[in-house]
């Protein structure tokens, strides 16, 4: 077993350099699998080794350090993949086409630079769903941010004949709550 896991884990990233895998619905399904069995493992083999610290603090043998080592390296391995999970997220979200197309045409917009100041950017961290179906929907809630002000971005698009289309694009920004509908056309 101790063999299989790094085994998967290195099969899994070298699929994700392959670009026309990434595109696969049911290669994210195999993603989220492996990292489901792999939290649960890591849940298991964090137990094992509580409870044998434990069994050695009831028999008076106690190991130098506060922690023993092996359940210090496993709570090591679970704070890297919780700070590694988000940012994976994060960059997987960014790569997407719906994303890429809101970010692109709100630029585009004078009205963007001018509300937040130049250079207008986006933050990290965006949140929001991409539903695969027909149609396929994406709501997003991009953070940007600028020399005078900071906000959300707002998307709402649709796929329609294999090509994303914003329905929806509003700038909210923080101080203010003021909504500025990028997608009108300018007066």
């Amino acid at each position: 077993m101790r063999r299989v896991a790094p085994a998967v884990i290195g099969i899994i990233v070298v699929a994700s350099c392959i670009p026309w895998l990434r595109h696969q619905r049911f290669f994210s399904a195999v993603v989220g699998t492996v990292a489901i069995v792999l939290a649960f493992l890591l849940v298991i083999a964090g137990a094992r080794a509580l409870s044998t610290w434990w069994k050695q603090q009831q028999s008076g043998s106690r190991p130098s350090g506060w922690l023993p080592p092996r359940v210090r390296n496993w709570l090591l391995l679970a704070v890297l993949l919780g700070m590694l999970i988000p940012l994976i997220a994060q960059l997987m979200a960014r790569r997407s086409d719906a994303y890429r197309l809101a970010v692109a045409t709100a630029h585009s917009s004078p009205l963007f630079a001018q509300t937040l100041g130049a250079p207008a950017k986006e933050a990290w961290f965006s949140g929001g769903a991409i539903q695969y179906g027909n149609p396929a929907r994406a709501e997003l809630t991009i953070p940007v941010e600028g020399s005078r002000h900071n906000g959300d971005l707002r998307a709402v698009a649709v796929k329609e004949d294999g090509r994303w289309k914003l329905m929806e694009l509003t700038l909210v920004l923080d101080q203010s709550g003021e909504r500025i509908d990028l997608l009108a056309s300018p007066k």
